[in-house]
């Protein structure tokens, strides 16, 4: 199973990115749905007492949820903070059995901060405004870029496989809805899914201290051959102030990838270097940070 996806990322403010700042802010982006794709997987431990849940329902979901091979288009991914933070988009090629395989590109306006491509454990980092290509261990560049994280991330959420829902044993129906709750990580999640067609369209994690963790509405479903896939993710982060939407546009389902996108195009004449020595000149730098506020 291979696909691809290309990621636009806006955030409210426009001021200019760098480097440093772009790629942390994605490092947040992954930790956030790494979040959600592992409290949303937790396995069901308890459900309330009601009808059991219909075969023919769990069959339907257990399709739109396993049933997807590839996936290929335009994701739109829209950060809001109640800070003003950064702004800029990041074109993503993924492949979803090989959670070790992508290819990121960074952009600010029109311009290619960093293209990074990883295949295994070794990543290449080309930053075209300054004709050079960092070499290291994605590893090793765990602690200041994390594109592994992010590619295990998208995958657990777009490409879930057995759903956690299939071990629902009971639910409450109504209006066509059954609702599903359960514990999860010390807290309890709440489901919504369409009886109709087997899809997700609410999920609610609340946390052990009882406040609302996330929230996550799963809507315009499209359907391609058999299975139905949300053409639009919403997801808030209440403790956070954090409101994401993800939204794919020209969506393509089961269709081939080309394998060439996930390769770097690197000119004659680029500077090599190790991207260790990116890691030292930041850490040094927050070093004098810190020495001049003192």
């Amino acid at each position: 199973m291979k696909t691809g996806s290309f990621i636009s990322w806006h955030r409210t403010s426009a001021r200019e990115l760098d480097l440093a700042g772009l790629l942390m802010l994605l490092t947040l982006f992954a930790a956030l749905l790494f979040s959600l794709s592992c409290a949303a997987r937790k396995p069901v431990t308890e459900t309330l007492k009601a009808e059991p849940c219909s075969a023919k329902t769990l069959k339907l979901l257990h399709r739109n949820t396993s049933s997807l091979r590839t996936l290929k288009g335009t994701l739109q991914i829209h950060l809001n903070l109640e800070e003003p933070g950064y702004g800029g988009r990041v074109q993503a090629g993924l492949a979803a059995e090989r959670p070790d395989k992508a290819r990121l590109k960074l952009y600010v306006g029109f311009s290619n901060l960093v293209d990074v491509a990883i295949d295994g454990d070794s990543l290449w980092a080309f930053i075209p405004p300054k004709g050079t290509l960092l070499l290291g261990s994605a590893e090793d560049t765990a602690s200041f870029f994390a594109p592994r994280a992010l590619l295990t991330a998208l995958r657990e959420v777009l490409f879930p496989g057995e759903f956690c829902l299939l071990e629902c044993r009971s639910c409450k129906v109504r209006g066509g809805i059954c609702r599903i709750e359960d514990d999860f990580a010390g807290g309890r999640r709440t489901s919504f899914v369409d009886v109709r067609n087997g899809t997700l369209q609410d999920m609610h994690l609340v946390n052990e201290e009882g406040d609302e963790w996330v929230t996550v509405g799963f809507r315009r479903y499209k359907r391609s051959g058999r299975i139905r896939f949300p053409r639009e993710i919403r997801i808030s982060f209440p403790l956070a102030g954090l409101q994401m939407k993800l939204s794919f546009d020209r969506l393509k389902l089961n269709s081939p990838i080309d394998e060439g996108s996930f390769r770097l195009d690197v000119p004659p004449g680029t500077t090599v270097k190790r991207f260790e020595e990116l890691q030292l000149r930041e850490a040094e730098q927050i070093e004098r940070e810190e020495i001049l506020r003192q």
